[in-house]
């Protein structure tokens, strides 16, 4: 029993069979190739590709048709697995919680962008198609940190999304690289984690606060208390001095473990935020120096104050008070009983000068240049000298972090040991 040929093939594919040979033939040069479905003698559908060409007589004219068939059916398959593959992975990126970011070197620009990532940014994919409003959600700055690698990088970095709102984001990056090394493309995972840095900050920030206003009040209770053992202690009796060294020697453990505390703080932090207000830099010294008289008095120093009245800057006014304070401190205690220290004040175009110098120690040449490294403390023990050297040597680091912040300076001169110091700070002045 023969099988007609309407029987291996629907409808709809014989006519596309027959608008493929009619094609040929209108073109009458040439060959054409389809692939289609057919069913064979047991029922079993398969996929076919065609290759036909013309047949033409002796004299140039069309006569018919030939060609070649071959089986296509894997193929069909490995190719409908990688399609429905492909979707899935599409329905996959387009309904993730991970943002996804696919940036094209050679086009300069985001090739694909999820929708999670169009939420975090705001902006829509017709929007990024703009090579400016891409450079203005991707800082050029943290592309350029990209490294040429194919291994995974897991990075932190910032975007700006339509509000012209940081937006922190973290996440793994896969970059493709020619042969020649050239960063061609490169995909990446992301997250936001702007609440979770937010968090971080305000943690940071209360703890240091936390820290400053327990630290201030310390420094007088301390400093009050040496002074009524040592001026006084002829007034009080045995009992009241026992009393009065207990609180001194909490008072010490206190401001050894808030000390500790405030550096280890300062060493977590990456990112350090500035309270920036218009505040009279003289206010802030005068207030320092009070804080610090138990200690002036228990040392019997004398304190020149020679600065102007007003001394307006924008500045964050704990943060600078800090670092007075942290100069005075190292003033007062480097510096033998009995000794001068001068406050002084300068104004130029630029800055407010504030100088700082003693008679005290002084300081090796050598020393200077790593006095405002962490750890860069000085080792001041077995010289006979009567001074106070406590704290891990992390206190001029800070102060210069702070004042880099400022945008001002910090630095320090001597003339050698047993010659005095003067430590300066600058901090720009306000133009009207």
């Amino acid at each position: 029993m023969n099988m007609h040929y309407s029987r291996l093939s629907d409808e709809e594919t014989r006519k596309k069979v027959f608008n493929a040979f009619n094609n040929l033939y209108k073109v009458r040069e040439g060959f054409t190739l389809i692939d289609y479905e057919i069913i064979t003698k047991n029922g079993k559908k398969i996929f076919v590709e065609s290759s036909v060409y013309l047949i033409y007589d002796s004299e140039g004219e069309i006569i018919g048709f030939k060609g070649f068939v071959r089986d296509i059916t894997e193929r069909k398959k490995t190719e409908q697995k990688l399609k429905d593959s492909e979707k899935k992975y599409r329905n996959l990126i387009e309904t993730s919680s991970m943002g996804l970011l696919e940036i094209d070197f050679m086009k300069k620009g985001a090739v694909y962008i999820n929708p999670k990532l169009l939420n975090i940014i705001g902006y829509s994919k017709e929007e990024l198609n703009d090579e400016n409003i891409f450079y203005k959600v991707i800082y050029p700055k943290n592309i350029k940190k990209v490294r040429k690698t194919n291994e995974d990088q897991t990075i932190e970095f910032k975007i700006l999304n339509k509000e012209g709102k940081t937006i922190w984001l973290s996440g793994t990056l896969r970059n493709q690289i020619d042969d020649q090394g050239n960063l061609l493309k490169a995909r990446l995972w992301v997250q936001d984690i702007t609440e979770k840095k937010e968090m971080a900050e305000i943690k940071s920030n209360l703890l240091t606060r936390f820290s400053h206003e327990f630290k201030t009040p310390l420094i007088s209770i301390k400093g009050f208390t040496d002074l009524l053992l040592t001026d006084y202690k002829e007034s009080f009796n045995d009992k009241t001095r026992s009393f009065l060294k207990k609180i001194k020697e909490g008072a010490n453990k206190l401001k050894l473990l808030i000390d500790h505390f405030i550096e280890s703080t300062m060493l977590d932090r990456h990112v350090v935020d500035l309270n920036l207000n218009q505040e009279n830099l003289s206010t802030i010294i005068k207030d320092g120096i009070a804080e610090m008289e138990g200690l002036v008095r228990l040392r019997n120093h004398s304190i020149n104050l020679e600065i102007n009245d007003k001394l307006i800057i924008d500045c964050d006014k704990d943060k600078i008070h800090d670092v007075f304070i942290n100069l005075l401190e190292n003033a007062i205690k480097f510096t033998p009983k009995g000794g001068n220290i001068t406050i002084q004040s300068h104004i130029n175009n630029k800055s407010i000068i504030i100088s700082i110098k003693d008679n005290g120690i002084g300081i090796k040449k050598e020393e200077i240049k790593q006095l405002f490294q962490p750890f860069g403390k000085t080792e001041k023990y077995g010289k006979g000298w009567d001074i106070i050297s406590d704290g891990i040597g992390l206190g001029l680091y800070f102060s210069k972090e702070i004042i880099d912040l400022h945008k001002g300076r910090i630095w320090a001169k001597s003339k050698g040991e047993n010659k005095g110091s003067v430590f300066y700070f600058s901090l720009p002045i306000i133009k009207k």
